[in-house]
């Protein structure tokens, strides 16, 4: 995981919270979800009007329990591996994105890219 807060030109300040989330290490999936919403629940504590976005490699993460526990939607409904639902962005916001789109990429990957 790796975040970076942003100033944007509006003002508003945006929490990107990346993620790769290994299927190596499925058994130390509450302590992700846990980081992730400390990260999300302090950044907005300090930043009530902040944008939260989170997302790339969640391999199975258990989103629904993220979103419970973070507040943060799910934004991609379409499989990007296959038949599988591996990447996804979420956020805090989702008024403030448009609906999520996929392409292939030009580089050799069983993954579709997310716009």
């Amino acid at each position: 995981m790796i975040t970076v807060s942003v100033i944007l030109s509006s003002g508003h300040t945006l929490l990107i919270i990346g993620l790769y989330h290994s299927p190596k290490f499925a058994n130390q999936e509450a302590s992700l979800i846990e980081d992730i919403t400390e990260t999300s629940d302090k950044f907005l504590d300090s930043n009530p009007e902040g944008i939260v976005l989170c997302g790339k490699d969640l391999n199975h993460l258990d989103l629904d329990t993220l979103s419970v526990l973070s507040g943060l939607q799910a934004l991609v409904d379409f499989p990007t591996r296959g038949t599988a639902f591996l990447d996804n962005c979420m956020t805090n916001r989702p008024d403030l994105f448009s609906t999520p789109f996929s392409f292939k990429a030009l580089m050799k990957t069983g993954h579709l890219g997310l716009v």
